[in-house]
């Protein structure tokens, strides 16, 4: 005799697939309005610091006007109108600005921002602290709809100040300071050769005599006692740093970008082709 056990139930599956599909279509939406809201907080955080940096740029230093105090707000409403959270564009009363002043605090031993009410500053100090916030409103989700939950708000605040620096004036009695930008050695009386380690320059004129290059005391003779004198980074990085040419810079009319005023030749570089140019009475 056999016995069968099994027990046919058809259509079980159904509500424990319902059941698993409500946790599903939960953690779905869970994971892509995540996303969606931290877009829209980047959003309003970029608007923010951007809208920060206008209006601390539009301080000046003229206590007759109260530093520009007026253009503020105008300035932080000109970026922000131009931004946007989620492709929605950010209305102004979504728009916070307050405007202080760069206070020392002696408990602290640092600067802090300070925001009175209104104009109520000390009179030695100046407006020179911005701070943005921007509130976007009733942002569209997108899963998260199923579960009536149809829109969400984000906060961004940035603070943007002129920050006072330390000012030192070193008085070079010596002039040594110089010693390292300079075109040839040494210092004084006639020029022995060229500081300057970059071949591919011209080595005339001004650029010193052609047959003595790139030298430090002890590779040719120099007076007994002489100062030591490190090749010069003019054009080329050396031990003391990047070309000094690198630091100059020029605005290309045609293009409205600033680019390297200086540059080093290439190795196809050949300075006796422009000899003419550069020849000297």
């Amino acid at each position: 005799m056999k016995t069968d056990f099994s027990c046919k139930r058809p259509g079980t599956i159904i509500p424990l697939l319902a059941i698993s599909l409500v946790a599903l279509i939960g953690m779905t939406a869970l994971a892509v309005d995540i996303g969606i809201i931290a877009l829209a907080k980047n959003n309003a955080q970029l608007t923010a610091d951007a809208a920060a940096f206008a209006g601390a740029r539009t301080l000046n230093g003229l206590a007759s006007e109260e530093h520009n105090y007026d253009g503020v707000q105008p300035s932080v409403l000109g970026i922000t109108r131009k931004s946007k959270v989620l492709g929605k564009e950010v209305a102004d009363p979504e728009v916070a600005t307050r405007i202080g002043y760069y206070n020392y605090d002696n408990n602290k031993g640092t600067f802090t921002p300070v925001f009175p009410k209104g104009k109520n500053k000390p009179a030695s100090d100046a407006w020179s602290t911005v701070e943005a916030t921007v509130k976007s409103q009733n942002n569209n989700s997108f899963f998260a709809k199923i579960f009536n939950f149809n829109a969400f708000d984000v906060e961004a605040k940035a603070t943007a100040v002129h920050k006072p620096r330390d000012i030192s004036i070193v008085l070079d009695f010596s002039g040594s300071m110089r010693f390292n930008s300079l075109n040839g050695y040494p210092f004084y009386d006639n020029i022995l050769g060229s500081m300057n380690p970059d071949r591919r320059i011209p080595k005339f004129g001004h650029w010193s005599q052609p047959s003595m290059q790139a030298v430090m005391q002890g590779t040719v003779a120099q007076p007994v006692g002489s100062d030591i004198q490190a090749p010069a980074n003019l054009t080329v990085t050396t031990d003391d740093g990047p070309p000094i040419v690198l630091d100059f810079s020029t605005l290309d009319e045609r293009t409205g970008v600033y680019k390297n005023a200086f540059h080093q030749e290439d190795a196809t570089y050949d300075w006796r082709l422009r000899a003419d140019k550069f020849a000297v009475p």
